[in-house]
């Protein structure tokens, strides 16, 4: 029965680990920006019911970990200012005595880019920490973005 039991776990923890539980979309603001242009890039995705991410404006050493948006794989580009959660709920967590940002339903950051070459490449890495409040279980995640 133990290992019934076992191997069902195993089988149920293998399929999660298969599925993409969050799925992140980049666009610019502007279709074909000019060269010397400065746009948003908009980092979206949709959560499931009971899924919450935390957002990018909180800092955070141990416990929950903030989205960061990280673009060195891009050419021609360049961020002005920091990375902004947009309509992010806040809260105090009381196991880590902390304020921070998180999503429900749908996740979006922006980051302000300067379009510095008009054959920029925008391509980089989100990643954080998907937690689903109902199962009570969190995961790191990341992904790779890129806007062509």
């Amino acid at each position: 029965m133990k290992y019934l039991l076992l191997s069902f776990l195993l089988a149920s923890a293998a399929a999660r680990a298969e599925e993409a539980p969050l799925q992140w979309s980049a666009r610019l603001s502007v279709a074909t920006p000019a060269a010397g242009s400065t746009v948003e890039l908009i980092v979206r995705a949709e959560l499931a019911p009971h899924a919450l991410v935390y957002s990018s404006d909180f800092q955070s050493d141990i416990g929950p970990q903030p989205t960061t948006l990280d673009l060195a794989g891009s050419e021609g580009i360049e961020a002005v200012g920091p990375v902004r959660s947009i309509a992010a709920k806040r809260k105090r967590d009381r196991t880590w005595d902390i304020e921070l940002g998180y999503f429900e339903a749908q996740a979006e950051l922006r980051q302000t880019v300067r379009i510095v070459r008009a054959d920029f490449v925008l391509r980089g890495k989100i990643a954080g920490q998907l937690c689903d409040e109902q199962a009570g279980t969190c995961t790191l995640f990341s992904q790779a973005i890129a806007v062509k």
